[in-house]
């Protein structure tokens, strides 16, 4: 701790929020995040933008680490440290409608993509978020968001217009095409290294109900049904979002059967074309269950728990050719699980300059947790990545909020150069000091590419 009672009473008078220190009855769950457990020495939740930039000054004049909390899903444990400075948004949620002409809302940074579903279904709207209640907005946003209308609506920074953002001087500036616009690109894709997001404007898409749930197949036939659903994914309507999951028995998961799961969302309440893409999917094999009905968008959204006494390192990978060597290598690799999600659509008629999200041409984002005991050795560690290994070779790309680690074997994966020199010049100029650092890290004396 590099400041005294006396400097957090004088900070205390004239902020406008919560302060919690370690001794605090709220300290223990301030500075736990999903996947980590920190110790810092002063947890602020700022009411206002101006309490989010005095949280930065105060975190400067005292060399204070800075973690910035939206909803605390960092898998590297980024919302949370020791000994620093964590900058919880958490009051700061509020969701409103600011032109109903344009569809318009202002979605602050601490909110969380769960309740926002809520709110906005209840106005007919939904923007293509991600697929947990509680990830935060702010975290998901600023990676570039990839959610069950990725294909219909693109990424979530594709529907983005407008954000406010505090700088590491504590400057409060308004960001989008017109104002700031090289912040405004940076924003969308390039995480929390620019500064804080308080606010984000998106245009909000009309939605009723959709049809959403899961089927399960038999996991033997995972090979056939695999290249099925790439084949049908390629030509789908984009109204249909899909994620399948090869899923070995585990004993992160109580040991239950293998099983091959396909998570689907039609963002359309038209039943018709439904019963039909319905059908198509249940005809790729044997089905032993399946649950897709029809529900509000808000409820295909769901809670995440992560299985508790295990470590989980995750990685991913972009993929531009969902070839039949790859399903083979998947079939190959047995124990790994995975999520391999269908995007494409409208994700790639967005130009790969127009954001910091470079990887458009991709059809598939895998995703593949390893889940440890906490005492594993690094060989027993590098050993259970052997079989993501050999599937992360035919990656294209990567998206940045799956890594635990972030190394430039990851961020040359995420940034290809011209996106990562583009990126560094932002970084030199809106936080030559690297402040902020926790974070998936673009460091200002990076060597350009």
């Amino acid at each position: 701790m590099t400041f005294d009672t006396s400097s957090v009473h004088a900070f205390q008078s004239h902020f406008d929020g919560d302060i919690i220190l370690p001794e605090s009855p709220e300290y223990e769950s301030a500075s736990t995040v999903f996947m980590a457990k920190g110790a810092p020495a002063i947890v602020v939740r700022p009411r206002t933008d101006v309490a989010v930039a005095e949280s930065v000054k105060f975190a400067k004049e005292h060399t204070l680490v800075i973690s910035v909390r939206s909803g605390g899903h960092s898998g590297a444990g980024h919302s949370t440290n020791d000994s620093g400075i964590i900058i919880d948004l958490m009051h700061l949620n509020k969701v409103e409608v600011i032109d109903t002409a344009k569809n318009t809302v202002r979605i602050e940074g601490g909110a969380h993509w769960g309740p926002t579903a809520d709110q906005l279904q209840k106005l007919g709207l939904a923007i293509s978020s991600g697929d947990t209640n509680t990830v935060g907005v702010g975290g998901l946003a600023t990676a570039g968001g990839i959610g069950w209308m990725v294909r219909k609506y693109g990424l979530t920074i594709d529907s983005l217009v407008g954000a406010t953002v505090v700088t590491a001087s504590g400057e409060i500036l308004q960001a989008s095409k017109t104002t700031n616009p090289d912040l405004f690109w940076g924003i969308r894709g390039g995480g929390g290294n620019f500064g804080i997001v308080t606010s984000f404007e998106f245009e909000a898409h009309p939605i009723g109900e959709v049809y959403a749930g899961s089927i399960v197949y038999d996991f033997a036939e995972r090979g056939e049904i695999l290249k099925k659903w790439r084949d049908y994914m390629r030509t789908a309507s984009e109204d249909l979002s899909t994620m399948i999951m090869p899923m070995p028995s585990m004993p992160a998961f109580g040991g239950q059967p293998a099983a091959l799961v396909l998570l689907a969302c039609y963002a359309s309440d038209n039943q018709e074309e439904a019963t039909k893409v319905i059908a198509a999917l249940k005809d790729f094999g044997t089905v032993l269950s399946d649950d897709i009905q029809k529900k509000p968008y808000a409820e295909v959204l769901e809670d995440a728990h992560p299985p508790q006494g295990f470590q989980v390192l995750v990685n991913d990978a972009l993929i531009s050719d969902f070839s039949d060597e790859l399903i083979d290598t998947i079939v190959k690799n047995d124990t790994q699980m995975l999520q391999i999600r269908s995007v494409g659509g409208a994700m790639n008629r967005v130009s790969k300059d127009a954001t910091a999200f470079a990887h458009r041409a991709s059809e598939a984002l895998i995703i593949a947790p390893v889940f440890m005991s906490p005492a594993a050795s690094q060989s027993e560690i590098d050993s259970a990545l052997e079989p993501w290994r050999a599937i992360a070779k035919f990656g294209q790309g990567a998206y940045i909020n799956f890594f635990n680690e972030w190394t430039s074997v990851e961020s040359t994966a995420a940034y290809p150069p011209a996106t990562f020199n583009k990126l560094v010049a932002l970084k030199r100029q809106y936080d030559p000091e690297n402040i902020f650092h926790r974070n998936y890290n673009i460091a200002p004396d990076s060597e350009l590419r």
